[in-house]
């Protein structure tokens, strides 16, 4: 049976509702053209990716 670590499943989980979000924001940006709401929404998407995935990656003051 596969060992996986909380750490590793919430940052699996991260990925794909980040990638998620990304493809409907490109898929939306080329339905419907470049708009300020795109913009947004790709701002949202880095801010997700930068605080989610940096504080997954940042290692305990116990390990």
């Amino acid at each position: 049976m596969v060992d996986v670590r909380p750490r590793t499943a919430v940052t699996a989980v991260a990925i794909v509702f980040i990638g998620g979000f990304a493809f409907l924001t490109v898929s939306a940006a080329i339905a419907h053209g470049v708009d300020v709401l795109t913009i947004v929404s790709l701002g949202l998407l880095v801010l997700f990716a930068v605080g989610i995935l940096g504080a997954l990656a940042s290692h305990d003051p116990d390990e």
